[in-house]
């Protein structure tokens, strides 16, 4: 390169494509998978439910297919909301929540959250965990469903945890803020 505004320009685009990919380097592909699992019913509620009747035809339990025609009817009238970004900063703090469960080996929030937090342990598949969510059943309040669905939310970060415990397949700590 003989120019040396070319070399300036190369130097930028490299800062540029690695601060890019540093956002998302530490992220496991189901962290990433499930932000883009949550942003399709976000942005595409009504388009999201043929995936609510494949789930509950697959399940066949009266009670999750009744919790899940309320899910559909929401979702049926519902207006597509913005996609949620994902945050460094709270991929930090699920990441901090996530040792802490590992350390103490227990199923329960962690304590000392300032953000709405999903948290889940089920398998790996990102769709299923989105789905078991959103169903939220045996959850009063529907708070899962709540956190994916709030309009106000705007961030997320997800951290999966694998294989910590005999019975426990997949843990994903999730937290939504504005």
């Amino acid at each position: 390169m003989k120019n040396p505004m070319q070399k300036v320009i190369l130097v930028i685009l490299t800062c540029v494509s690695t601060i890019s990919y540093g956002q998302t380097a530490k992220q496991s592909p189901n962290e990433i998978a499930i932000l883009k699992e949550i942003n399709m019913v976000r942005t595409d509620p009504k388009g999201y439910i043929k995936y609510i009747d494949a789930f509950t035809r697959r399940m066949g339990v009266d009670s999750i297919t009744r919790i899940a025609a309320g899910l559909k009817a929401k979702l049926r009238i519902m207006k597509p909301l913005p996609p949620l970004q994902f945050s460094e900063t709270i991929y930090t703090t699920v990441k901090a929540k996530a040792l802490w469960l590992k350390k103490r080996r227990v199923q329960q929030h962690p304590p000392g959250n300032k953000y709405a937090e999903n948290l889940i342990f089920s398998e790996k598949d990102v769709r299923t965990v989105n789905l078991l969510l959103l169903i939220d059943y045996g959850v009063p309040g529907r708070g899962h469903r709540n956190n994916i669905l709030n309009p106000k939310f705007g961030t997320f970060a997800c951290k999966e945890l694998t294989r910590t415990q005999s019975n426990w397949l997949h843990i994903y700590i999730m937290d939504f803020y504005y």
